[in-house]
């Protein structure tokens, strides 16, 4: 019996057959995370305006919610903006260092992200 006689049940994976090629499912890849970002708000028009923001811009703000309401607690992120706060992180390394700065010395992480979706409120909408 000859070696070619041998059904072998292990094939070698290739472009010719099973699943998509892997600039294909690179393409696929980024067409979702396209989708992702454009469903949580995260546009090129956010990003540039995340560009501007300071420090001393949430601290400010933090000063004038505190004035206007002394009452006034933070609540917790819903879903949207749990996601849209984990994508925007790590688009914008600057709101990062700025919320790496702040938080917890000058503010309380709850109070930096109701600031953040105060200030960012004409650019998202969940």
């Amino acid at each position: 019996m000859a070696f070619s006689s041998f059904s072998w049940p292990f094939r070698r994976r290739g472009t010719g057959g099973g699943g998509p090629s892997k600039p294909a499912a690179a393409a696929a890849a980024a067409s979702s995370a396209g989708e992702e970002e454009e469903e949580l708000g995260v546009t090129p028009q956010l990003l540039d305006f995340l560009r501007t923001l300071s420090p001393d811009t949430f601290k400010s703000a933090a000063l004038q919610l505190q004035g206007g309401s002394a009452g006034v607690d933070a609540a917790d992120l819903s879903g949207w903006q749990e996601r849209h706060a984990v994508l925007v992180l790590s688009k914008a390394k600057e709101l990062a260092k700025i919320r790496y700065d702040l938080c917890p010395r000058h503010m309380k992480d709850k109070q930096f992200w109701m600031i953040y979706f105060l200030l960012a409120k004409s650019y998202t909408s969940p």
